[in-house]
């Protein structure tokens, strides 16, 4: 799902026809860049948004970043916000396959 649901984009098709081009072994690569760079980007939104706190627990806000790096994992697993499929599509206009 994409949160961006009814906003259109005009380079939506360019962008998916050349990701559609792509070697696939190109583009699980890319794919999964995309989805790390999600991640990375929730991790760092979880902790922003106090998920990091160690309610007391001594030694536990050391870890507190891997935590939400595994939550954020999880959430793009589940299919994120939608920002991985067009980090994807954006890459993918932007590879010249010649």
């Amino acid at each position: 799902m994409n949160i961006l649901n009814g906003a259109t984009n005009p380079m939506e098709p360019l962008a998916a026809s050349k990701a559609a081009a792509l070697d696939p072994e190109k583009a699980l690569r890319l794919r999964q860049t995309a989805k790390d760079f999600e991640a990375a980007f929730l991790a760092e939104a979880l902790g922003h948004m106090g998920f990091d706190s160690s309610n007391g627990v001594a030694g536990a806000t050391e870890f507190s970043s891997i935590l939400n790096r595994a939550y954020a994992e999880r959430l793009v697993d589940k299919g994120g916000l939608g920002l991985s499929e067009n980090i994807f599509r954006a890459l993918a206009a932007r590879i010249d396959e010649t």
